[in-house]
């Protein structure tokens, strides 16, 4: 699954790209919830401790750093009871 995951993020869906199409903010050329969707797939496979190419580490890093996404993470939420 990882390795799967990760050829769709480095763009070997789209022939003849080798590298992960990002521009300087994120997937597109303006930054949009998509980033943060990959950045947190991404994430599991890093905390997990599957190969994950350096550039996807950085890109992941970079947008778990936004001060919107911090914010969303650091919420209070209720706890989850067991039933």
């Amino acid at each position: 699954m990882a390795d799967f995951s990760i050829g769709l993020a480095l763009g070997a869906n789209h022939p003849g790209k080798g590298s992960f199409p990002w521009h300087s903010v994120g997937l597109f050329k303006v930054w949009c919830i998509a980033d943060v969707d990959l950045a947190m797939m991404l994430n599991r496979l890093i905390i997990h401790g599957d190969p994950v190419p350096e550039n996807l580490v950085a890109y992941a890093t970079q947008q778990w750093q936004r001060p919107s996404v911090q914010q969303w993470a650091n919420k209070p939420r209720p706890t989850l009871s067991v039933l």
